[in-house]
């Protein structure tokens, strides 16, 4: 409904029940947030271990269902990160300005980021040039190293944060105008346009620097905190069946985009800003906040770890790559059975390995774990505005 040309969000009201309580509702959607957490970060670590790709596709082989599949489970996790990154900010939004939002992410978010991102490019500095880093000239490194920097924030796990940032910025900076029609419609028109964009190719592609298409997500959680009992009903009105025939539905959807965008010779055919996966990505998290909470999710405090394994994943995935790969993908052209065993294996190591390195980190004291890169939940209060924690 339109009311001073402002969007009134309308879910069903004659299906909210008197005993519901959004307290309680609340509670339970943050169980339930723990889940998509879990979800969103295995995928996207399983996208970053799909390597080489070519194991998986050539130019000349069309891709089979089950192929497109292995690499559309990497997919769906980066808006679904995005929309519990607008739920954990939730009425916060009219809270800040931007300075106050930029001050009060800086030690928890921006700091730990840039720590472990430097250390990152060092490392691969040193991979490089091995033991001659250490006698090249002062601003040889540098420039080094500003190059490495440039390609994993642009071209690597490490550009989820800035965009994060700039979204929530945004969304702050148009707090008043957040439910007008036309500022919807905007950030409606941005997301088509980098998703047509791959077909088109008017500018560059990659999903990495599409820095304005995921604010749309963000307010889509922001929109659910803030009509929490609405949204519950709604959802729970929508009936198993549909929700799993509109996935079945939407996973054959994006083999057909995944083969066309192939055929266009699209700059990143998997992107995940692809309109097939950001429409999975969202029945997915209507499907999970349907669902009842998994219970044994609480163990793993994803509150706590999720944001430490997402900056360390990528570093242990290059530390193994170089012996892991070879040693088990010597041939590329093996069956997807026998590179799709093999990399799963690669998955549940770097999984484990980038969980039990965070918990390793927990223990320490609040300050090494701060100079380590990942900060502690219990020394920052209130940190509820990134999808990582809650």
């Amino acid at each position: 409904m339109l009311t001073n040309h402002t969007l009134v969000l309308n879910f069903p009201h004659n299906a909210i029940k008197p005993e519901l309580h959004e307290p309680a509702v609340l509670e339970a959607y943050k169980q339930k947030g723990d889940t998509l957490r879990i979800l969103a970060i295995c995928s996207v670590i399983w996208s970053h271990c799909l390597y080489p790709s070519k194991m998986f596709h050539t130019p000349y082989v069309p891709l089979s269902f089950l192929q497109t599949m292995v690499i559309e489970l990497g997919r769906p996790g980066t808006v679904i990160f995005f929309i519990l990154s607008g739920f954990c900010i939730g009425k916060k939004v009219h809270q800040f300005s931007i300075a106050s939002y930029l001050k009060y992410r800086l030690q928890s978010l921006i700091i730990p980021w840039c720590i472990c991102l430097l250390a990152y490019a060092v490392l691969q500095a040193f991979h490089i040039k091995g033991l001659q880093l250490f006698h090249q000239p002062v601003m040889a490194i540098a420039a080094l190293i500003t190059t490495l920097l440039k390609g994993l924030i642009f071209h690597a796990a490490y550009w989820f944060v800035p965009v994060a940032i700039f979204s929530a910025v945004v969304l702050v900076a148009f707090k008043k105008t957040f439910n007008k029609w036309w500022f919807i419609l905007i950030l409606t028109a941005i997301t088509l346009f980098y998703g047509v964009n791959l077909y088109g190719k008017w500018i560059p592609g990659i999903h990495t620097k599409a820095f304005a298409a995921y604010i749309l997500f963000m307010w889509m959680g922001v929109q659910i905190r803030q009509h929490i009992l609405l949204f519950h009903r709604f959802i729970q009105r929508i009936q198993w069946p549909t929700l799993l025939c509109l996935i079945a539905t939407l996973l054959f959807l994006n083999h057909l985009e995944i083969i066309q965008l192939l055929k266009v010779g699209s700059d990143d055919p998997f992107a995940s800003i692809r309109i097939s996966n950001c429409l999975l990505a969202i029945v997915i998290t209507i499907a999970v906040l349907k669902a009842r909470p998994l219970k044994f999710v609480q163990y793993l405090k994803p509150q706590e770890t999720i944001f430490g394994i997402y900056l360390i994943h990528s570093i242990i995935i290059s530390e193994l790559r170089d012996t892991f790969i070879p040693l088990f993908f010597r041939n590329f052209h093996q069956e997807i059975w026998y590179t799709g065993r093999f990399q799963l294996l690669f998955f549940i190591i770097v999984v484990c390995l980038s969980f039990w390195t965070v918990a390793l980190v927990k223990t320490l004291s609040s300050k090494k774990k701060i100079a380590i890169g990942i900060a502690a939940d219990t020394e920052i209060k209130d940190q509820s505005e990134l999808a990582f924690k809650g």
